[in-house]
């Protein structure tokens, strides 16, 4: 709507000029009124998304403090002793290991030794240690098979 409009209407300049006065506020307080309804809405699913995540994170962390005092302690298989073990989280977030988790790991350690190697860390001072062989030492008489001739391969092979 303009003004050429209601002039051929009829209506004054003065109470036209008037008329889209009102039309332009009412409009403007209708758009800031949306605006704020979805700015609000807006506001609150932010919110609630970023607890959720905050949420998510703080059991992801948990759940990776629990598996590495667990591969701390030697537990053969991490999923099984995870199972058991009898921790409980009180929430909150934490830095480095959750308060009593050490200690419960311990005491599953001591009632299960099975879920544990021989020599776990909390069975005293002893430190975990991995065995496994390390790798021969090259030397110059080693033999390479595609250092071979293709005669020199099929007369070792017997197939000649």
């Amino acid at each position: 709507m303009d003004k050429s409009f209601l002039l051929s209407l009829g209506i004054g300049d003065d109470a036209a000029d008037a008329i889209l006065a009102e039309a332009e506020r009412s409009i403007k307080a209708a758009v800031d009124e949306a605006t704020s309804l979805i700015k609000a809405e807006f506001e609150e699913k932010l919110r609630a998304f970023s607890e959720e995540a905050k949420r998510s994170l703080l059991w992801q962390k948990l759940d990776f403090a629990i598996e590495r005092e667990l591969s701390k302690a030697g537990a053969r298989n991490i999923k099984a002793a995870k199972a058991i073990l009898n921790f409980t989280y009180d929430g909150g977030d934490f830095e480095g290991t959750p308060e009593g988790l050490t200690e419960a790991v311990r005491s599953l350690a001591e009632a299960e030794p099975y879920l544990f190697g021989s020599d776990y860390a909390y069975g005293g001072d002893k430190a975990l240690s991995f065995v496994g062989i390390s790798p021969a030492e090259e030397s110059d008489d080693d033999f390479m098979a595609s250092d071979l001739t293709y005669s020199e391969y099929l007369r070792l092979y017997g197939k000649s």
